[in-house]
């Protein structure tokens, strides 16, 4: 098992955090000081996150009035150590800094998953699934019922019978799935995540994006999203119409779909939809003949937001929630609320850090701030490569060589018997190639013909190679399993993940 971590931007992260604050601090936003949302958007955010880390896991490690917040955030699902390292990030950044570190679950994405998946054996290319819960339909994690007991309860007993074949004793088999019964599938998932953190020195703060975007903060930026749909559709579509040039993508939906405008009004980059629904609806906002927006799904209008008044906005914003309706920010709306209203410095993966150059572009056409840095964090960690042996590509590549040689000159492939034939042929091939009175056309041909005849006497040669790379291609696929890098880290010996969370908070920390 090997493995290594990837911090970025090399120097100091605190340097990069307390820069990120002096950048946003002397701007203003909507007729106030951004210094004072974000003082208030905090102070909610804390409570929030405080209590609800409290009831699930016990108090997190900060100070009443934190200057710095580093956050990060993920899906709940059982993911992979790269993603899991960003924890360990935010932790060691947050406590050198004396500040706090908080982690977003992100339950508003669509759960489909309910499995993690496993080599079969060590000699089997084969893969074999682990469940934890009964399969799904696709639906938001925050509308997802409790797990099946039974499945949920067992989970890391049968993943630790899976892994005996490999002599891996994994962490899923030191934790408790039975606990916390009575709770929903996320705070299950996430008291697991944490708990073990907790073991390792990672106390972050923990929220939920559902609780995060039903805070007062959350809700003024939404009214000014919604009020000010028209700039925002505009820069958001020009931002992604940028990335999408810059990186040559032609696909209407990836990253992700511009903002359209319809009957129903413009879209905003908010889905909608109301409790116990499974499908979210897109978010359409449009100015009705009294002045007021009128909020729309794309089928119903679902209710009508002052215009020019935050105060009456916001508690119209609260008696849709009352009502069951629930709007969650998309993810570049997500990612530009928590950088500019929250954090000192945001941890991102590779690819959520790629996606945000989308919203530094966003931050600098819709509100006119200059986008503040971020982190990008990973790990690499192969569970089973100890059990893959010697790569084979290294010897695929030599073969396909020889066998482009043999094809193309077989006359510089040696053998132990050559035959008067094959000398003559070899001459023959060299004067061809030296003549310059030859036609260009008859001496390809002749070349081509000598090629056949030398390629004939090398058939014991070829047929050698091409069985060898038949054998190795065999074994690719067990090859490619067993060197896998996106296992759920909860396969791994929980030894494994605590000395890759205490590499990786000394690192973060500066220590």
């Amino acid at each position: 098992m090997n493995g290594d971590t990837l911090l970025s931007p090399e120097g100091s992260l605190a340097n990069l955090a307390r820069g990120n604050e002096a950048r946003l601090a002397d701007n203003m936003l909507w007729g106030r000081s951004l210094s004072s949302i974000r003082e208030e958007a905090r102070a909610e955010i804390l409570a929030l996150a405080t209590r609800w880390t409290g009831d699930l896991v016990g108090p997190g490690n900060h100070s009443t009035q934190p200057q710095f917040w580093i956050m990060g955030g993920h899906q709940p699902e059982l993911f992979h150590p790269g993603v899991w390292v960003k924890n360990a990030v935010v932790a060691g950044l947050a406590t050198q800094l004396s500040g706090v570190g908080l982690h977003l679950t992100v339950d508003n994405d669509i759960s489909s998953g309910s499995s993690v998946r496993i080599p079969h054996s060590p000699i089997s290319p084969a893969m074999t699934t682990i469940d934890w819960d009964t399969p799904h339909s696709p639906l938001p994690w925050e509308e997802r019922p409790a797990p099946d007991t039974e499945r949920f309860s067992t989970f890391g007993e049968r993943c630790r019978n899976q892994l005996q074949p490999f002599g891996i004793e994994p962490l899923a088999a030191l934790q408790d799935w039975g606990a916390s019964a009575e709770r929903g599938i996320v705070d299950r998932l996430v008291r697991l995540r944490a708990s073990f953190e907790r073991s390792c020195g990672i106390r972050n703060l923990e929220l939920k994006v559902s609780d995060l975007a039903d805070s007062q903060s959350f809700r003024r930026f939404l009214w000014g999203a919604i009020r000010d749909a028209t700039t925002l559709r505009s820069a958001y579509n020009s931002a992604l119409s940028d990335y999408r040039a810059a990186n040559r993508i032609r696909s209407r939906a990836h990253p992700v779909p511009p903002l359209d405008e319809t009957a129903h009004g413009i879209e905003v980059p908010f889905w909608v939809w109301r409790t116990g629904k499974v499908r979210r609806s897109r978010l359409f906002v449009r100015a009705n003949p009294s002045g007021k927006l009128q909020l729309h799904d794309g089928v119903r209008e679902i209710g009508e937001i002052a215009a020019n008044d935050e105060d009456t906005a916001l508690v119209q914003l609260n008696h849709l929630r009352r009502e069951g309706w629930k709007i969650r920010p998309r993810a570049l709306a997500l990612t530009l609320f928590c950088r500019v209203w929250l954090a000192s410095a945001f941890v991102h993966g590779i690819g959520g850090a790629k996606y945000d150059e989308m919203t530094d572009a966003l931050m600098q056409r819709w509100l006119g701030l200059a986008p503040p840095e971020i982190i990008v964090a990973t790990a690499t960690l192969r569970l089973f490569e100890r059990f893959a042996g010697p790569s084979p590509e290294p010897v695929l590549a030599r073969i396909k060589q020889q066998l482009r040689q043999l094809h193309w000159n077989p006359e510089d492939v040696t053998t132990e018997v050559t035959s008067p034939e094959s000398v003559a042929w070899r001459a023959e091939k060299r004067s061809l190639w030296q003549s310059v009175s030859t036609d260009p056309v008859a001496r390809h041909s002749r070349i081509q013909v000598i090629n056949a005849a030398l390629r004939a006497g090398l058939t014991p040669h070829e047929e050698q190679l091409l069985g060898e790379q038949q054998t190795l291609l065999a074994s690719l696929p067990l090859q490619r399993s067993l060197r896998g890098r996106e296992f759920a880290a909860n396969l791994y010996p929980a030894e494994v993940m605590q000395d890759l969370f205490r590499k990786t908070i000394e690192q973060a920390s500066g220590v």
